[in-house]
């Protein structure tokens, strides 16, 4: 009985960080149009998405 609650929790756990991460991807993206959309330029969109994101290079220009 223990080990299968601490499976769901665990379950559960993992199912909310996976929802967090795809729900911060998403809201990652949606700023990154609109921005392009108001004509910020790539270079400071890229940037902003490091300093807001706490980002590597290489992880904000994957959302590029």
């Amino acid at each position: 009985e223990i080990a299968r609650e601490e499976a769901r929790a665990e379950g559960l756990a993992e199912g909310l960080a996976e929802g967090l991460a795809e729900g911060l991807a998403e809201g990652i993206k949606v700023s990154i149009e609109m921005l392009k959309e108001l004509g910020v330029s790539e270079e400071q969109i890229l940037a902003k998405v490091m300093e807001k994101y706490n980002l590597s290079k290489e992880e904000a220009q994957a959302y590029l």
